[in-house]
Parts: C-alpha cells; structure tokens; sequence
C-alpha cells in the first residue's frame, strides 16, 4: 500500500515539475506570451475590433502596433458604443472574430465621411497611445463591450499595419518555478515513500528471524 501511494506521490511531482517548467519557459522573466506578429489593413481610415472579438475576460493583453519606417499610427481602446459613435458613416476594417491559433476574420464596413475629431484630440478613450512607427497599449479584457481602434492620427485612408498580441501574467514565471520546485519535492517524498517498503527478499529473511528456535529444529526436543 504504502508502495502504491508512492508512487502515485511521484508521478503527481513529476507532472508539477513539468507544468511548472513550460509555463515558466512560455511567460519567460517578462511574465509574457508573445506570438508572432499578425498584418492588418484596411482601404478605409481605421482597423478596429469588434466586441465579440475580445470576448475573453481574466487575462491582460498587450498590443502593439506597427507601420513601416516612421509612419504615424494610433492605437486606442473605447466603449464600443463611443467608438461607434466616432467613426458612423466613416469606412473601415472590422475583426469579427480571433480565434487561437491567431487567426482573424474581417469584413468592411461602408462609409464615406470622416470623423470630426483626430483620435487624439477625445477624452473618451480608455487607454491609447500615438507615435511614429510604432504604438503601444496594455488593457485588461473584460466583460464591457470594448473596441480596439488602430489608424492614422491624422484620419489619411489607407492602413497597413502589424500587430503583436501579448499576453502579460504578473508573476507566472516565478510561479512556475515554484510549482517546479513542489513537484521535485512531491517526487522525493514519493521516492522515499518507494524505498522505505521492504524487497521480497528482506519481508522473507524478516520473517524466518520470527520462527521460534524449537520450532526451526523439532528434532531436538526427541530424545
């Protein structure tokens, strides 16, 4: 019995050391998954998310947002109904859906007009960020219905742009290490449990030491 539950004490430190070592390989010392970078465009004035798009509440994501050589770009995170708001009757480019492995579906939304406003001139947003070639935002997903805008600052046509998702999980590396470490020490518990129980052998010279002296040799009592 007490064989059995050592091994089983093994094995579950064994997976512990495992699970632990590929989430700290996966999040690294940055705490972060970052996937490859994945090219967006639009023939309108923006790229944006739709609500279902980011339909995942728990964990916090880091995007950023580039365009080639020093183009200007802007990258802002909004209530969906402002940013609908913002951009009626103006064309752009919707992400439906993001599915893992990255991959997006998009439609085109008509328009013809243009916003009244340069995206950096609102207060609505709730996080954003502006520069030349690259920009950077890092939002918790939740349960609000959010949209992710990506376009030019200056409301020109025409976008092409890499964005790299990330993934950022405070303390998931060092957590992974200690789930490591729990299971190294699972698996010497387990190991010890294993070696304490007698081999076939030691249970049988055990028990042939118990035999009574006039029992091991009857004859000597005849006589």
């Amino acid at each position: 019995m007490r064989r059995a539950g050592g091994v089983v004490v093994l094995q579950l430190g064994v997976l512990l050391v495992i699970l632990g070592a590929l989430g700290a390989i996966a999040f690294g010392p940055d705490n972060r998954v970052t996937p490859e970078p994945l090219p967006l465009s639009s023939l309108g004035i923006a790229v944006i998310t739709a609500p279902a798009a980011l339909a995942y509440s728990g964990p916090t994501v880091e995007l950023t947002v580039t365009r080639d050589g020093s183009a200007p770009v802007f990258v802002g995170v909004g209530y969906d109904v402002d940013v609908q708001d913002y951009l009626t009757a103006t064309p752009y480019t919707q992400v439906d859906s993001i599915s893992i492995p990255l991959e997006v579906k998009t439609s085109e939304v008509d328009g013809a007009g243009l916003p009244e406003a340069r995206p950096g001139d609102l207060d609505w947003w709730l996080v954003s960020d502006s520069g030349r070639g690259s920009a950077t935002v890092t939002l918790p997903l939740s349960d609000a219905a959010v949209d992710v805008v990506v376009m030019d600052p200056y409301l020109r046509p025409g976008l092409d742009v890499s964005v790299t998702p990330g993934v950022v999980r405070r303390g998931a590396f060092v957590g992974g290490l200690a789930l490591s470490l729990a299971g190294v020490a699972l698996g010497v518990v387990g190991w010890m449990l294993i070696s304490s129980v007698p081999t076939g052998r030691g249970r049988h010279t055990a028990r042939q030491r118990l035999v009574r002296p006039d029992r091991a040799h009857p004859r000597g009592r005849e006589g």
